[in-house]
């Protein structure tokens, strides 16, 4: 099984090349894969002209697209650029792979919701994004889904791992940095390991090629539980501490959204409901706090 991935040197690319490796073992199934790893210069989704000719030449039977436009502030003042990472190029890559009988996973986002709902989001949940990086991923979701029969987009919240920039890397250099800390407590989500996500994603491709029939869609995938920013913060400096990572801070003080000031509108509720996922694939990741433990024994 020949796997082209795409953004190989980020949070979710790294760790799926490593768990892919040359061979796979997943429900006592043994997979070939050949992987090939293609990095921004080898892949420049900001050139979607291009974008064909390179998946002509690797000829995958699978393309899995960790790359994108994902800074959110930037994004507003971006936002074309956003949507041509975001959407105009994954169309390109989902109708070369209709076209050649391969299969195409993308990544979606919590931020395709306004947070207004009540509850863990399903798939079926009309989107509503408050800002212009959700409505780019809005825009993949919608031009993807209108190409082909072999396409799948999970969509997930709060993603980091132990080296890229993200909230998990930022907390742990305030905490050595400072004595105090502000971290929003009313913005409800789940933080989701770059590891566990690649595993799921392995996971769900070996369920997919077993089954008689693709089963297409849009699927939630993020580690299983719920926390907010500022719990989130606690976990890790909890977890920090307990592997002897030296830290400064005493006080981690929770704040509002609206205290925060943020500059871009992001939703209150960004919890997703991951039931399909577990149903129809048989895919679920462990609690998200086992995940942040398990995050920080790699990083110490």
């Amino acid at each position: 099984m020949k796997i082209l991935v795409t953004g190989s040197t980020g949070q979710l690319g790294k760790a799926l090349v490593t768990a892919f490796g040359k061979q796979s073992t997943l429900n006592n199934q043994k997979v070939e894969v050949e992987v090939v790893a293609l990095t921004r210069s080898e892949f420049d989704l900001t050139k979607p002209k291009t974008v064909a000719e390179v998946l002509y030449k690797h000829q995958p039977q699978w393309v899995i697209n960790t790359a994108a436009y994902t800074d959110v502030a930037r994004a507003e003042t971006e936002e074309d650029l956003a949507n041509i990472v975001n959407g105009d190029t994954p169309r390109i890559m989902a109708k070369w792979c209709a076209e050649n009988n391969a299969s195409f996973i993308s990544y979606s986002t919590d931020y395709v919701f306004d947070g207004t709902h009540t509850s863990p989001a399903t798939e079926d949940l009309s989107t509503n994004p408050l800002n212009a990086y959700g409505r780019s991923k809005v825009r993949g979701e919608k031009l993807i889904s209108e190409i082909g029969d072999k396409w799948i987009i999970f969509r997930t919240s709060w993603v980091y791992d132990e080296s890229g920039k993200n909230f998990l890397r930022t907390m742990l250099k305030f905490g050595q940095e400072r004595e105090e800390l502000q971290v929003i407590n009313d913005q409800w989500g789940a933080p989701t390991y770059a590891n566990d996500l690649a595993m799921g994603t392995l996971d769900a491709i070996i369920k997919l090629n077993g089954l008689k029939e693709f089963s297409r869609g849009i699927f939630h995938m993020c580690n299983e539980g719920e926390t907010t920013w500022h719990g989130f913060a606690q976990e890790i400096f909890k977890c920090a501490m307990d592997k002897n990572i030296p830290l400064k801070v005493k006080m981690v003080k929770p704040v509002s959204t609206k205290d925060y000031k943020n500059p871009v509108v992001r939703p209150l509720n960004s919890r997703l409901d991951m039931a399909k996922l577990n149903k129809i694939l048989g895919v679920k990741l462990r609690p998200w706090d086992q995940a942040v433990k398990a995050c920080m024994e790699h990083l110490s």
